[in-house]
C-alpha cells in the first residue's frame, strides 16, 4: 500500500510540473543581438523551447550541432526558440559580447538571452547546462531534460528525447516521454 501511494504522489507531483506556465514569461532580457526580449515575444503558433546554455561548458560545446539541428526542426514546425545564459559572470567568455561572438560563430537563428542574477533559471529550476524545456502552444511544459541520451557522444545516442517530443507535440500527439536527466555544467549563480 505505501509503495502505491508513493507511486501516485509522484505521478501527481510530476504531472503539475509537465503542466506547468511558462515561468517568467514577460521579465525582459538583454539579447546578444543588441536588442531587449521576453520569452513571451519569442514563442510561435506550436510553442515554444528554451536551452538553458552557456559558452564554456564542455557539454554544451560538444553538443552544440546537435542543439541547433533540434532547434532549426522547432523553427521550421513554427515552434520558437531561444537560448538563455544563465552565468552569473558576465566577464570575460560569458559576457555579451562573448554570446554575441558565440551566436555568431554557432549561426543562431534565434535570440540568445543573458539572465543576469539567474532569475530565470532560478525560476525554471534550472541547475545544468544544457538543459531544454519544450511548451506547447497554450504555454503548457511538455518536456524538459537533456536533448538526448549521450551528450559527449553522438554515435552514442540511442534516445533523441527533445526531437521526439517535438515530433509527437507539432502531430498532436501525447509526449511518452516528458522528462530525462540532464548531464552538464552547474549553473553558478
Amino acid at each position: 500500500m505505501k509503495k502505491i501511494l508513493v507511486l501516485f504522489i509522484n505521478f501527481f507531483a510530476f504531472s503539475l510540473i509537465a503542466n506547468a506556465q511558462i515561468p517568467g514569461a514577460d521579465i525582459k532580457m538583454q539579447s546578444a543581438s543588441g536588442k531587449q526580449f521576453s520569452i513571451n515575444d519569442l514563442k510561435k503558433d506550436n510553442g515554444l523551447l528554451v536551452i538553458f546554455i552557456n559558452n564554456s561548458c564542455d557539454v554544451v560545446i560538444k553538443g552544440q550541432q546537435r542543439q541547433i539541428a533540434v532547434s532549426d526542426l522547432a523553427r521550421r514546425n513554427n515552434i520558437g526558440v531561444v537560448y538563455i545564459n544563465s552565468s552569473k559572470n558576465r566577464s570575460s567568455s560569458e559576457s555579451i559580447s562573448a554570446m554575441k561572438d558565440y551566436a555568431n560563430t554557432q549561426n543562431f537563428n534565434w535570440e540568445y538571452l543573458a539572465d543576469d542574477g539567474g532569475k530565470i533559471a532560478s525560476a525554471f529550476g534550472a541547475s545544468k547546462v544544457p538543459v531544454v524545456y519544450l511548451y506547447n502552444k497554450a504555454g503548457k511544459l511538455v518536456y524538459q531534460g537533456a536533448i538526448d541520451d549521450n551528450p559527449a557522444d553522438e554515435l552514442g545516442v540511442t534516445q533523441q528525447y527533445l526531437r521526439q517530443a517535438i515530433d509527437n507535440l507539432v502531430a498532436g500527439k501525447d509526449v511518452l516521454i516528458k522528462k530525462s536527466k540532464v548531464i552538464g555544467c552547474s549553473i553558478k549563480n
